[in-house]
């Protein structure tokens, strides 16, 4: 069944839709943040216990398409959520399976991760052969683990999500 007809299933504009990738409260902040600044999105709600998100949409002011790209813009990926219901949906010619969740090391933030451990685990290795450029293998393991960090960060910035630290704005008078 396609993503479309899936997400008009549970009701007209009403979405319920699966994210993986969230890794603390904050994640889904993120997301919540970045949804609610669509046109005509609504009623924004993301659970990062159940890796949960449920909206509202205006059909006529928002896209589905738009919706997704968004919440992968973010770096997380949106798959049908278990209640919804068939095996998977498409988005752009992408299909993503529904049933379980796929395997952690193929997410990007996977792939992040088990990069930046084969980084640690060369400079362990340079450590053991050279010691005496221990120190550089180390430093490069890290601050390419940070560079990493950060360029997911920005992509947050540069798209308008606000940061669960930042404080809110209040009207003056």
């Amino acid at each position: 069944m396609a993503f479309v007809d899936k997400a008009r299933a549970c009701a007209p504009g009403a979405l319920k839709l699966g994210i993986d990738g969230m890794d603390c409260g904050a994640c889904a902040l993120k997301i919540e943040n970045a949804l609610k600044r669509l046109p005509g999105v609504s009623d924004v709600h993301v659970n990062y216990a159940t890796e949960s998100l449920t909206l509202t949409y205006d059909e006529d002011r928002t896209s589905l398409t738009a919706i997704d790209c968004k919440i992968r813009t973010l770096g997380f990926t949106p798959n049908s959520h278990p209640g919804a219901g068939a095996a998977g949906h498409v988005v752009e010619g992408r299909e993503e399976a529904a049933v379980g969740h796929g395997s952690w090391w193929r997410t990007r933030r996977g792939r992040h991760v088990v990069a930046a451990g084969a980084l640690l685990g060369l400079a362990f290795l340079v450590a053991e052969i050279a010691p005496a450029v221990s120190f550089w293998a180390y430093l490069a393991a890290a601050v390419i683990g940070l560079v990493i960090a950060a360029m997911r960060n920005n992509v947050s910035r540069r798209i308008g999500a606000a940061s669960p630290n930042a404080i809110a704005p209040t009207a003056s008078t």
